[in-house]
């Protein structure tokens, strides 16, 4: 019986080990900018390419929106109202992408907002499945990139590559304890009858821990990756500032 006492813990194990959520982030910064010399006080987030692959994209720019302000707060700098952002952009006439030829219409943007720097994302999503012999996994990542405009030099002076992702592995617990509760259930031994029992138990967590991994909604799934992408990527990005600004 002892001999058998790990089974549970490894099954345990497993089922930890079978989802989970990280993020990380890459910082670029431009070598002729003296970092010492950097001041945000105030940004403004403009909401820019909307999340790629995604039902509803304006709950996603919201979103997303909101995560980054939050992180800007935490770190002291002040952010501007969503609308207000916004509709400063739409009206700014910027394109999506070409924001280096644009440096004169982002001052024009810091200016009439009284900001410090603008931050400019770029969202994007994709899933895969992978299914190999007994486990299927699944992942949700989110990727994005954070230009980071300051007014006082007039430049892009940081570019911020953010990604996150949110998995679960399913199948493995469950075969596994299957398994285990047909072997011994073949034999008539006193221990093989103890095995299957615990193949047994592994068995029916394993299909609980399945069935609440399918379950939980692709909605929440993305939320998570996205959270663990801008607050884990940016963290770079504000290691980097003065220490007045962090």
């Amino acid at each position: 019986m002892k001999s058998y006492a790990l089974i549970p813990v490894f099954g345990f194990m497993l089922l930890l080990n079978g989802c989970g959520t990280s993020g990380s982030g890459e910082l670029y910064t431009e070598p002729s900018v003296d970092r010492s010399e950097i001041t945000i006080n105030k940004v403004a987030i403009v909401p820019n390419r909307l999340p790629l692959n995604l039902t509803d994209p304006e709950k996603w720019r919201r979103y997303n929106w909101t995560v980054a302000k939050d992180e800007f707060v935490k770190h002291k700098i002040n952010v501007i109202d969503y609308e207000t952002s916004i509709n400063a952009f739409n009206k700014s006439g910027l394109p999506v992408e070409d924001t280096k030829s644009s440096r004169d219409k982002y001052a024009e943007i810091a200016e009439q907002l009284g900001v410090d720097a603008v931050v400019i994302p770029y969202y994007g999503v994709y899933s895969t499945t992978k299914t190999l012999l007994i486990a299927t996994n699944v992942s949700h990542r989110s990727v994005a990139t954070f230009q980071i405009y300051l007014k006082q030099q007039n430049d892009f002076v940081s570019r911020v590559d953010v990604s996150g992702e949110n998995q679960y592995t399913t199948g493995i617990v469950t075969t596994i304890g299957m398994a285990l509760a047909i072997g011994g259930a073949s034999s008539s031994s006193g221990g093989e009858s103890n095995l299957a029992s615990v193949g047994g138990l592994l068995s029916l967590g394993g299909l609980v821990f399945d069935l609440i991994q399918i379950l939980v909604p692709d909605d929440s799934r993305w939320e998570t990756a996205f959270d663990e992408a801008i607050i884990e990527g940016l963290k770079p990005f504000f290691a980097s500032l003065p220490a007045g600004n962090q």
